[in-house]
């Protein structure tokens, strides 16, 4: 089962992910639901991984839809607490060349301070 969450906090588009996102459905809907949010004033993307317990392809091909559509409307997008398996894939498929990858959530407010 996928869930998400999003919280929008100044130009910030927080994303939380849980369960597995492995189904299609489940990743066009994610897809959507950021989409929507997605502006030139609000452009950049958190993805919270920490509840996030598997993800496949289609999570990753959806998150590296987000992530070129953050990058078009000129923001960012950053990957934060993901697990050991997800950590691996992200490794594996090089997408940490790709995306800004956080530890944990606090080295977030880092990362934006030195952006």
């Amino acid at each position: 089962m996928f869930e998400l969450t999003i919280e929008k906090k100044a130009d910030i588009i927080w994303v939380n992910l849980f369960g597995k996102l492995v189904n299609p459905d489940d990743a066009i809907q994610l897809e959507e639901k950021i989409a929507i949010n997605l502006t030139e004033e609000k452009n950049n993307l958190i993805f919270n991984l920490k509840e996030l317990n598997y993800i496949n392809s289609s999570g990753l091909n959806c998150l590296i839809k987000l992530f070129t559509r953050s990058r078009n409307l000129g923001g960012d997008a950053i990957i934060c607490n993901m697990n050991e398996s997800v950590k691996n894939l992200v490794l594996i498929t090089k997408l940490n060349t790709v995306f800004s990858i956080a530890e944990k959530i606090s080295d977030i407010d880092e990362y934006i301070k030195n952006k």
